[in-house]
């Protein structure tokens, strides 16, 4: 009897432990599945966001190239309004003087 009492004992403990070996599998396997799972969230969050700031940085220097441009045309612009001015002012300068020196010889 005592044969098959301990018999009895290391079988139960054995089937305890089976089941327990079970459910910590099933926890462990669990906890891997949730790793990952947080693991892919995280990297296509990251994902995410350099691609929005490679948009955002790509976006900033188009509008740079925009602003620049715009501003060089401009600056042309008035580089040449400036030189008109200057040659007619020139022009009518020297009209000028050479009325100026007709009517003295006369």
């Amino acid at each position: 009897m005592k044969k098959s009492l301990v018999l009895s004992v290391a079988l139960a403990g054995t089937l305890g432990l089976a089941a327990c070996s079970q459910h910590t599998e099933n926890a462990a396997e669990a906890a891997a599945d949730n790793a990952a799972n947080d693991i892919e969230a995280t990297t296509d969050e990251a994902v995410n966001d350099v691609d929005a700031a490679s948009t955002n940085a790509s976006t900033a220097a188009s509008n740079t190239a925009a602003d620049t441009r715009d501003g060089l045309d401009k600056a042309g612009d008035k580089i040449e309004n400036a030189a008109s001015d200057a040659a007619k002012w020139t022009g009518n300068a020297m009209q000028d003087a050479g009325h100026a020196i007709s009517n003295a010889a006369h």
